[in-house]
């Protein structure tokens, strides 16, 4: 899947891509990212991409001790400083713990 939305700790959502290793998308509201991922697949697809973010699907990945929206947010901080740099995946750290709208993921 090339991209996915997760929950960043602030409890708004970000969109992951896997084809550029980084966010292209953070603070977003989730009626914004369910428009989102309905124009890209529909709407089943949507809520099912949502109850995953929302840590409503179980998934054996990441930190088996924390929750699921906890384990892909991290994941994909990790994925991020592995690919860039440590400098960029804090610099995404604090834009999900942030409550700025619609934060550039560019402007790390």
């Amino acid at each position: 899947m090339p991209t996915y939305p997760l929950k960043q700790p602030n409890g708004l959502y970000a969109i992951f891509s896997t084809i550029v290793d980084d966010f292209t998308g953070m603070n977003w509201s989730r009626d914004e990212v369910r428009a989102e991922f309905v124009s890209r697949g529909g709407e089943a697809s949507a809520d099912r991409l949502l109850a995953r973010a929302d840590g409503d699907v179980e998934c054996a990945c990441y930190d088996e001790g924390a929750p699921e929206g906890r384990r892909r947010w991290e994941g994909s901080l990790d994925t991020i400083k592995s690919v860039h740099s440590a400098r960029l995946a804090e610099a995404r750290r604090r834009q999900g713990e942030g409550k700025a709208p619609h934060a550039d993921p560019s402007a790390g």
